[in-house]
């Protein structure tokens, strides 16, 4: 994932505390490549709470997320 955005799945999901301060831990997959994205993000840069089975579209640069939004699940073409 160098640049652009990507639609994607939530595979796996859980939050945990690192010194304190909240994350997700995430498994997003492409599920036209079955290519896995295995992320820790702070919650600022995700929407809240995030569930197994969300889709969303995630801006990316150089694989640092700028940003995710949870979009509604595409139709298949």
């Amino acid at each position: 994932m160098l640049t652009g955005d990507l639609t994607l799945q939530v595979h796996t999901c859980e939050t945990l505390t690192i010194h304190d301060s909240p994350y997700y831990q995430l498994t997003l997959v492409d599920p036209a490549t079955q290519q896995a994205y295995p992320m820790r993000l702070n919650p600022e840069a995700f929407y809240h709470n995030p569930q197994v089975g969300d889709w969303v579209r995630v801006n990316a640069v150089m694989g640092m997320i700028l940003g995710a939004e949870k979009i509604a699940a595409p139709t298949p073409a």
